[in-house]
């Protein structure tokens, strides 16, 4: 039946209002807990987003992101699942989802803030769960008309109340006389930092880096290290002109940022320094001395961590790999405890060539390849962990791989470990390790990446947020002459991870550094070569061997006295990092006296007293 003309008036009537009224700009609005999210299998259709990624406020509600992935806990289905694989459960009880889709590339605390537009897959149906509503409240309002002349500062849209160091702080200035608004180039800013009065933000310039600007309608500039852990406040007012109202100012707390913290080691200031009186002691346990007419080739890898250093050295194929450990302290000499792990063992006999190592939460997790003639075999390695405490092997943990482990870094998240391994060809393996109900461990490879970078030695921590970052160390040759400058390169990464379940999976790898202007960069690892520092060594130490990024307040040190006075000594929320690093170089052999056996040279052990292993320390300034 065809409808009446009235009927169809009135039809078109309500699809022009609804056109009218359409927010076309709802796909790209950023989404906050309000929102809401759809799922057509369950058969409660509609439900609600909880976020817990971070606690960062837009509209005053918590901002969504990529991180908040977990449909248990981040989804609010009421209904059962009615897909046919299913028996009508409780949604909650089974959903499992995929990854973020369709995001935006503005970061909240290192996630991707998710847009009206995103989806992800819901595991269970194949199905997307889409945002249905971003939870963005509008309200519309009709401005007086008042005679007056007035200043108001507004943000851009990705701008928030605390942001880290070297990141791009933008802030719009608008000029409105009379209710219109008009341009004004007479607009200049000011800043208060910390208690301190306010000055003229271009008075400030000479801490700013190039890339900036500092007067006028719209400021830009990456906000300098020096104002970490401050609060700033920004205003903004018309030159020569006292009639413009008073204007309200922005209030920013600044954060500090684990790549930032590591761009203030000094990186052209090596200290040399010798750890000498390398002395053999036995130990308990596995501790065994190290047999004195066996050669040590050279240092592989090191590691500092609080007091305590680790080595790691090349022997003869006859000999096991061992791992030296010395510990820092106020005492004479400055080192005591010198000890020597042998590690033993029938599937690791024939596995001499240790590489870079790394501890944490307890645990010490080592490379080993097989030497044979002056070379390592390519296609065979295992990686072994030792308790810190006694250094025996931790059971059933050995990891085989059909390939080489010449570096290997390790860092604890929650209730697991997570394992980078340098392999063949530059790349770079990833793996984890969990406790189980029984004490036992489950390993399980979480990722490989290829053309990561040819490191002698990796290390792995975590910031505030439980985001990884790794650092890998090399050296294009062995500085024979000179100080080695130029040949030592830091690589920057942050590696990108989410949970399903109880699993780990990554995501990517991303190269981080900070530009020559000032500003935190990031990138695919394959699209850059800038995410490098330099560091000139003092011969003979080098990152060809051993060399590793220490951090003075470390998630990885577990819980001890410091951390139960300071729970959040590594940072939170509200202040970003808290942290220094430190970085240290050792020179490829253990001083001793260097002698020839079968055309290879290496050194003996002679006197303890003699001994010293010659490294480099860089600082912050």
């Amino acid at each position: 039946m065809a409808q009446a003309p009235d009927q169809l008036a009135s039809k078109k009537e309500k699809e022009e209002k609804k056109r009218k009224w359409e927010d076309i700009n709802e796909s790209l609005k950023f989404v906050c807990e309000r929102g809401k999210v759809m799922c057509p299998l369950c058969s409660v259709p509609i439900g609600g987003l909880k976020v817990t990624s971070n606690t960062i406020s837009l509209q005053d509600t918590p901002w969504t992101t990529t991180g908040d992935n977990n449909g248990k806990i981040n989804f609010d289905f009421k209904g059962t699942c009615t897909h046919p694989s299913q028996k009508s459960p409780p949604c909650k009880a089974v959903i499992s989802l995929g990854k973020w889709k369709n995001y935006s590339d503005v970061h909240i605390n290192s996630k991707y803030a998710l847009l009206r537009k995103s989806t992800i897959p819901c595991l269970i149906s194949g199905q997307d769960i889409r945002i249905i509503h971003s939870g963005q409240m509008a309200m519309l309002t009709k401005e007086p008309y008042i005679k007056m002349k007035r200043l108001i500062i507004s943000q851009e849209s990705n701008q928030i109340n605390a942001i880290h160091v070297c990141y791009k702080l933008e802030y719009n200035a608008i000029y409105r006389e009379n209710g219109e608004d008009k341009e004004n180039g007479n607009i200049r800013w000011k800043v208060k930092i910390g208690e301190a009065e306010d000055v003229e933000l271009e008075d400030v310039k000479e801490i700013i880096k190039n890339d900036c600007l500092l007067a006028g309608e719209k400021i830009y500039f990456p906000v300098p290290m020096e104002w970490r852990y401050k609060k700033i406040f920004l205003t903004a007012y018309v030159k020569n002109d006292e009639e413009v109202d008073e204007v309200t100012g922005m209030e920013i707390f600044i954060k500090d940022h684990i790549i930032a913290a590591f761009y203030r080691v000094n990186n052209k200031n090596a200290i040399p320094f010798e750890i000498r009186n390398v002395e053999k002691q036995s130990g308990t346990g596995n501790w065994l001395a190290m047999p004195e007419s066996d050669p040590i080739y050279h240092i592989q890898g090191m590691y500092k961590e609080g007091n305590q250093y680790f080595f790691t050295g090349s022997t003869n194929p006859n000999t096991p790999a061992y791992v030296l450990s010395i510990n820092e302290c106020d005492c004479p000499g400055g080192y005591e405890n010198y000890n020597v792990i042998q590690i033993k063992g029938e599937k690791v006999s024939l596995y001499t060539h240790p590489g870079g190592l790394q501890s944490a939460n307890g645990v010490l997790a080592v490379g080993l390849e097989k030497y044979n003639g002056g070379t390592t075999e390519k296609n065979t390695a295992i990686l072994c962990f030792f308790d810190t405490i006694d250094m025996k092997e931790i059971v059933n943990t050995q990891i085989t791989l059909e390939d080489r482990a010449s570096a290997v870094g390790i860092v604890g998240l929650k209730d697991r470990w997570i394992i980078a391994v340098r392999k063949n060809d530059s790349a770079v393996g990833f793996y984890y390790l969990k406790k189980d109900k029984d004490g036992g461990q489950v390993k399980s490879t979480i990722g490989n990446y290829k053309e990561v970078g040819n490191f002698q030695n990796l290390n792995l921590f975590l910031n505030e947020e439980d985001n990884i970052y790794m650092f890998g160390m090399d050296s294009t040759k062995i500085p024979v002459v000179g100080d080695g400058s130029g040949t030592n390169h830091c690589w920057m990464y942050r590696l990108d991870y989410y949970e399903v379940g109880e699993a780990i999976e990554f995501q990517y790898i991303t190269a981080v550094w900070i530009d020559k202007d000032g500003y935190f960069q990031e990138k695919n690892y394959r699209s850059t070569k800038e995410n490098n520092i330099k560091f000139t060594t003092k011969t003979p130490a080098s990152f060809q061997w051993a060399s590793c990024v220490s951090l003075q307040k470390n998630k990885n040190t577990g819980v001890d006295e410091e951390r139960k006075e300071d729970p959040d000594f590594i940072g939170n929320e509200a202040t970003g990092f808290l942290g220094k690093f430190s970085l240290y170089a050792s020179a490829n052999n253990v001083k001793g006296v260097p002698v020839k056996k079968e055309g290879v040279k290496y050194t003996v052990r002679k006197e303890p007293s003699y001994q010293a292993i010659q490294c480099n320390l860089f600082e912050e300034e």
